[in-house]
């Protein structure tokens, strides 16, 4: 006995002309510039993303700023050295433990090779407008 077969008029069933909705990089960016300034404690997780996000062409723009200085990160984007003192615990140490497991093995080893000053740079990259205050 075969299975029944499936149509494109059955819910649930994704098709070829299905609709996913999904956050723009620009908007991830903003979510990402937001959970490395508000967690607890630095994960260099964030960092790494932000990253890739800016390499792929993210960026905040005017409007994503706003929401940015408007939101739960505000008073800490105020605090030069609180993001300074952020993006310096992005160490080498700290990356090995977290992002060793994570990346692909050739990508981890280019970011150590540079000890992970990159992601540090792609930091400053975006936070630039409010380390120059």
């Amino acid at each position: 006995m075969t299975a029944p077969s499936r149509t494109r008029s059955e819910p649930g069933i994704l098709t070829d002309d299905a609709i996913v909705k999904y956050p723009t990089r620009n908007l991830l960016l903003l979510h990402k510039a937001e959970a490395f300034l508000g967690r607890k404690n630095v994960k260099c997780r964030d960092a790494f993303d932000i990253k890739v996000l800016k390499d792929s062409g993210a960026e905040l723009d005017r409007n994503l700023k706003f929401h940015l200085e408007d939101g739960v990160v505000s008073d800490r984007l105020e605090d030069q050295n609180f993001i300074n003192e952020r993006i310096a615990a992005v160490t080498p140490k700290r990356c090995e433990t977290e992002l060793r497991e994570y990346l692909p093995e050739e990508v981890y080893q280019q970011l150590a090779g540079k000890e992970f000053e990159p992601l540090r740079q792609s930091l400053r990259d975006l936070f630039a407008e409010w380390l120059k205050q």
